[in-house]
């Protein structure tokens, strides 16, 4: 006699409940995956834009008031922070600001915004602390 193989409608409604399980536990782990590594960006962003900082002073004797002064702008990190130089009050300190916009404003609840100063003082906004959105 011959039988026909295969899968009976049972076995395969259990792999599908089974990849259902692992999709289910793998996607908020690959999101918040993925808001950290923006996060990270901005970072970098603001680092860079310390650097730079510290160049303009080191010719200039004083910090620069706006992005265009160091050659930035605001999409220096990328399209899920936004950075801005808000005016220094006085030519001798500036802070620098990473905000959250977009879904990265949403998934990122923690970290909202991202700020270094002159003095390397890494600063953040949201229900998190600063040691938690600036560790490595």
């Amino acid at each position: 006699m011959n039988r026909n193989r295969g899968f009976t409608l049972i076995e395969l409604m259990i792999v599908v409940l089974i990849v259902g399980i692992l999709a289910a536990v793998a996607f908020p782990s690959y999101r918040s995956y993925v808001v950290r590594s923006h996060r990270v960006e901005a970072q970098r962003a603001l680092l860079d834009l310390a650097a730079r900082q510290e160049r303009f002073f080191y010719s200039n004797n004083s910090y620069a008031k706006t992005l265009p002064d160091l050659n930035g702008a605001g999409s220096m990190a990328g399209s899920n922070y936004v950075m801005s130089l808000p005016a220094a009050a006085s030519s001798t300190a500036y802070i620098a600001t990473a905000t959250a916009t977009g879904k990265q404003a949403t998934d990122d609840q923690a970290c909202q915004s991202l700020s270094v100063n002159q003095l390397g003082a890494q600063t953040s906004t949201g229900s998190g602390t600063a040691a938690t959105c600036w560790s490595k």
